[in-house]
């Protein structure tokens, strides 16, 4: 498994988190494993090969692991660089990859950054198949949530496709200088009062982390892999510069909220006011996340009044 934040879970996982895979099973392991001390001659095919969607790639694609044992990291490693490719040995989610290849769907911070960033997630089955191929071939099959696995409802497994699909409808419209400013998951988020999605009108959602030390780097990441900026919070005295900010949403743990600030004073200006879990259902569950339901208790309680 993995250690470090970049393996621990952005949330607790979802009911449907344990329920039985329905991604392909790797296929039987008649290829010999290569690692870096085998002997074994892999042939680097990937600029050689002929499939057109390959050749289109301008540069060799970049793999993220994980949910791997430590001797399958190594031997998948391996792999990459012998077809050809590049591997990330990053503890952290880094939207410098194309590829993240997990052995499990979980809340972790790489899996659901490669959801926000339209990234490839796949099942390990994708490299064993380029093994046995002895080239990368193609994704799909091996996708989560892809036509393989069965899968028809929008959960924690199927994210990954969705959002790949949805991103990938972002960027056609978009000139390269729209897509660098307004692509995510996150894209179209607004603040209170406002449609939460607007796609025609790519906005840029503005957030306010306050959260546990330990969940914030990968927070951060998460929400800025997704097309959000994470404005900074550890200096500020007063609510007064959110107006110029224009923050939109505030992700609090009460428990870590700063006592010389007022969650009323949010609401006011009009920023939604959201339990830090709702990111990791947002992009589980997508438009089926009750955005009221994730409000802060006292925040519904005001609502209902």
């Amino acid at each position: 498994g993995e250690s470090g934040e970049g393996g621990e879970r952005i949330e607790e996982p979802s009911a449907d988190a344990g329920a039985p895979s329905c991604t392909p099973a790797p296929p039987p392991l008649n290829v010999p494993i290569v690692t870096s001390k085998s002997t074994a001659k892999v042939q680097s095919l990937y600029v050689e090969d002929t499939s057109t969607r390959l050749r289109k790639r301008q540069t060799p694609p970049r793999f993220l692991l994980s949910s791997l044992e430590q001797s399958e990291k190594m031997d998948y490693g391996a792999l990459v660089q012998e077809l050809g490719g590049e591997f990330l040995d990053s503890e952290y989610f880094t939207t410098k990859c194309t590829h993240l290849v997990v052995g499990k769907a979980s809340r972790t911070e790489k899996y659901l950054g490669a959801c926000a960033s339209g990234k490839w997630v796949l099942h390990k089955s994708y490299l064993e198949s380029c093994r046995a191929a002895r080239k990368f071939v193609e994704e799909e099959p091996h996708e989560w949530g892809g036509v393989a696995t069965g899968c028809v409802s929008h959960s924690l497994e199927t994210a990954p496709r969705y959002w790949r699909l949805e991103l990938d409808k972002q960027k056609q419209p978009c000139s390269q200088d729209k897509l660098r400013e307004a692509f995510g998951a996150f894209r179209g988020w607004k603040a209170s009062g406002l449609p939460l999605l607007s796609p025609s009108t790519p906005s840029l959602p503005q957030v306010l982390l306050f959260v546990e030390r330990s969940r914030l780097a990968g927070l951060k990441r998460l929400l800025e892999a997704g097309g959000a900026t994470v404005l900074p919070t550890a200096s500020l005295k007063s609510l007064d510069g959110l107006l110029q900010d224009t923050a939109t949403h505030a992700f609090i743990n009460m428990a870590h909220f700063p006592k010389h600030l007022s969650v009323d004073a949010l609401v006011e200006l009009k920023v939604h006011c959201l339990r830090p879990d709702y990111i990791a259902e947002y992009l589980s569950k997508g438009a089926a996340v009750s955005l009221e339901q994730s409000y802060l208790p006292c925040v519904r309680a005001c609502m209902q009044k």
